[in-house]
């Protein structure tokens, strides 16, 4: 079992008395792994300051097509971590580094599965960002790459190990807190599409689509916990900005809109059949 960080306290004014020799829950973790960021955008740095956070792994490189997000990574990973990160010429460099231990692929959505072709020659464990992919043909591809891997593949589905909803899902169906539960509703509040590099992320074709790109996470929460009971499951954090990128104009949006909130009113909710078969089959337990 791991200790318990207190983070507030570790770097509070009044503990800075407290010597080395002193240190249990301040002590810093040893890193057992090393870990290459391939992507070193929004997330991509994300991931690079928990890993840090956490101290379990050690960011040893990082690479990216664009020199500048590869700049900014590093002078904010400087701020946090003392070591020297190493920076890769290309792909395939990033993959193969004999000093790494498992790779992140934190790219642009539709990238995945090409970075991916890339990323398995290499035999390390791999984290793939989600989306896996953008259309259900290299979904598919991605699945059969997964099951005759050698090693392992995770998606980047962390919601399902978030403390916070483990938590209410153990008292509400293993406890059964609230009785016997007859609908399960989530919501992501949360500012619309950021500005990405390129804006890649305002194209269908490139992010595959508002429920592919935003409601992955709370679908993936809700059909592990789900049970057995699941008639459909309904992910609708971003009704808004489903409407204002859907198209066929104003008249397919205002039935759209009435479909919410038909939806909402008899507590279902809608996913698209694409949608649902793209995701029926992701397993990262």
């Amino acid at each position: 079992m791991t200790k318990p960080r207190l983070r507030f306290f570790e770097t509070a004014a009044g503990q800075q008395h407290i010597t080395d020799g002193d240190k249990y829950l301040y002590q810093q973790p040893q890193p057992s792994h090393k870990i290459v960021v391939i992507g070193t955008g929004t997330i991509g740095q994300e991931h690079m300051r928990v890993a840090s956070l956490l101290g379990r792994a050690q960011v040893h490189g990082i690479y990216d097509t664009q020199e500048h997000s590869l700049d900014v990574a590093e002078a904010n990973y400087k701020t946090y971590a003392s070591n020297t990160l190493v920076r890769y010429a290309d792909l395939a460099a990033a993959c193969n580094d004999s000093n790494a231990d498992a790779l992140f692929i934190c790219t642009p959505n539709y990238t995945h599965y090409e970075i991916l072709q890339v990323a398995i020659k290499s035999g390390k464990p791999i984290f793939l960002e989600k989306p896996m992919a953008t259309d259900l043909q290299d979904a598919a591809a991605t699945i059969a790459i997964s099951e005759a891997y050698s090693s392992f593949i995770q998606i980047g589905l962390q919601y399902r190990y978030k403390a916070q909803y483990i938590e209410a899902f153990h008292e509400a169906l293993s406890r059964r807190s609230l009785g016997e539960i007859k609908t399960i509703s989530m919501s992501e509040y949360r500012p619309p599409f950021l500005d990405k590099v390129g804006q890649w992320n305002k194209f269908n074709a490139n992010s595959g689509g508002t429920l592919v790109e935003k409601c992955c996470e709370p679908k993936s929460s809700q059909r592990r916990d789900a049970r057995d009971g699941e008639k459909c499951v309904t992910s609708q954090p971003l009704v808004l900005q489903c409407l204002a990128w859907a198209g066929g104009g104003w008249p397919r949006r205002i039935m759209l809109l009435m479909l919410f909130i038909l939806a909402s009113s008899v507590g279902v909710i809608l996913v698209s059949h694409e949608t649902r078969a793209l995701y029926s089959r992701i397993q990262v337990e």
